[in-house]
């Protein structure tokens, strides 16, 4: 998978540099995005313990924890075409970066921070686009895109500091013992994208897009709390953003 991964961007940049003129083909865009999240799980493994011993004893359950985040962000956004077919069609790949004031916060919370804030994105994805905006002799009024990739997230950037509770030490919880562990802040996951592009008022190239990102399937976990699924990414994100150089 890596070296298929590999040999593709290869393939991409040697395009970029063959180009006659890469100005004829890059794109840059900026905007505000709005969108919710929620992260994957962190587990923390449950132990027994007998007496006063500090030996613990592994047990096959866990606590599960995971935030929910809402937020408003700032976009800017790299295009690059890879092939045009004639003026209406192109292929490209696009590097929109996304940095957002976010709030998080956890439903349900038993362990671990109950608070994060901000994330950063940087995606990238395979399009194809259609009419205004595949390239730059394209003569309609509207265009179309869409695109599937994969997305870096790094999210939450910060965590609430939680009192007295350290990566490796063992909390009290009912009757028995659960290891603190260091909270999964950052993840990749798979993306697909649609969008339109318009013309506004003032003469302006603009486009709406909607982004949806998703990890694996849930997965049933033997947990010592209510709960009894592992929870996978989700992300669901809307953006507006005007074509600088068209």
């Amino acid at each position: 998978m890596k070296k298929t991964l590999l040999t593709f961007f290869m393939a991409i940049a040697i395009q970029m540099l063959n180009a006659q003129d890469f100005q004829d083909r890059f794109f840059r865009s900026r905007g505000l995005n709005l969108f919710g999240v929620t992260t994957p799980s962190t587990l923390f493994p449950v132990y027994d313990k007998t007496g006063s011993s500090s030996n613990y004893t592994p047990t096959p359950y866990s606590l599960e924890h995971h935030f929910i985040g809402f937020g408003i962000g700032y976009v800017y956004s790299f295009r690059f075409n890879i092939i045009e077919l004639e003026d209406e069609k192109s292929f490209s790949v696009e590097v929109p970066l996304n940095l957002a004031y976010t709030s998080y916060f956890t439903y349900d919370n038993t362990v671990g921070p109950d608070k994060g804030l901000m994330s950063f994105s940087a995606p990238i994805i395979l399009q194809f686009n259609y009419g205004n905006g595949a390239t730059y002799n394209s003569s309609n009024s509207v265009g179309l895109v869409a695109g599937f990739g994969l997305e870096y997230n790094l999210s939450p950037m910060f965590l609430e500091s939680v009192k007295d509770k350290n990566v490796g030490d063992m909390i009290p919880y009912n009757t028995t013992y659960y290891e603190y562990t260091k909270v999964k802040k950052s993840w990749v996951q798979p993306i697909l994208q649609l969008g339109i592009r318009y013309w506004n008022r003032k003469n302006k190239l603009k486009e709406i897009s909607l982004k949806y990102g998703f990890g694996g399937k849930k997965e049933w976990i033997k947990s010592a709390d209510s709960g009894n699924d592992k929870n996978s990414s989700m992300s669901l994100q809307i953006t507006f953003m005007r074509i600088l150089n068209y």
